[in-house]
């Protein structure tokens, strides 16, 4: 059996707090060992053979869905999502809404979840130089208008940027953009996620949605798995 660095953390993406989940001690060995628990590097090694079988680890080790909801993994991070919404995903990016992307070939209420990894060899910058160019490029846009934004480093070696913004095109309904920005120059990744809808929708589906998507997302690390 394969052994893998299994690092879990649930992220409060409201605020960019990190913290782990408590009572994790489900091991895949035969003979029932239990996970070694590093708390310095907050990892957990364990032994497994493929991307289901930890799939199904990771969805035993997070809390019940709320009502309407259901969990979903996608390349290495786990979400809550509207059992009614959409799916579209394409490469290393994953979006879920009310309206079908294929169909209306964009929508005005979603999330989407955003993976780049092994930033250094594909890019040639630091993982945080890629994350302060993906906010400039927004700030350089005349549509757009900064709300607040908020950068955090964690003992963890994480570090977490919240950007929200508000995008008014000419002609078209003005949408307020909330993005999590979860950067890691150790293991040269970053995760974005973002959670968008009309500005006049904003304080109904944000409460309805925004807030219970963006509370809590589980992140692990699989180096020897896809």
């Amino acid at each position: 059996m394969k052994t893998i660095l299994f690092v879990f953390l649930l992220s409060c993406l409201l605020s960019g707090v990190l913290f782990l989940p408590a009572g994790y001690s489900k091991s895949l060995t035969n003979d029932n060992t239990k996970p070694k628990i590093n708390q310095l590097s907050q990892s957990i090694e364990i032994e497994i053979e493929s991307d289901e079988e930890l799939h199904e680890e990771v969805l035993r080790a997070l809390p019940k869905p709320p009502a309407d909801f259901s969990w979903k993994i996608f390349k290495g991070v786990a979400f809550l999502k509207p059992n009614k919404w959409n799916e579209f995903s394409k490469m290393d990016t994953y979006s879920t809404s009310i309206e079908s992307v294929p169909e209306s070939g964009s929508f005005e209420t979603g999330f989407t979840v955003q993976i780049f990894h092994e930033i250094d060899k594909r890019h040639h910058i630091p993982p945080i130089v890629l994350a302060v160019t993906l906010i400039k490029q927004i700030e350089s846009q005349n549509d757009n208008k900064k709300i607040f934004v908020n950068a955090n480093k964690h003992n963890n070696g994480v570090e977490t940027i919240v950007y929200k913004y508000k995008n008014s095109p000419k002609g078209l309904k003005p949408i307020i953009v909330h993005k999590y920005f979860q950067i890691n120059e150790k293991s040269q990744y970053v995760n974005l996620f973002t959670f968008e809808t009309t500005e006049e929708n904003w304080d109904k589906y944000w409460e309805q949605y925004g807030e219970i998507i963006l509370g809590k997302v589980a992140c692990f690390y699989t180096p020897n798995l896809k």
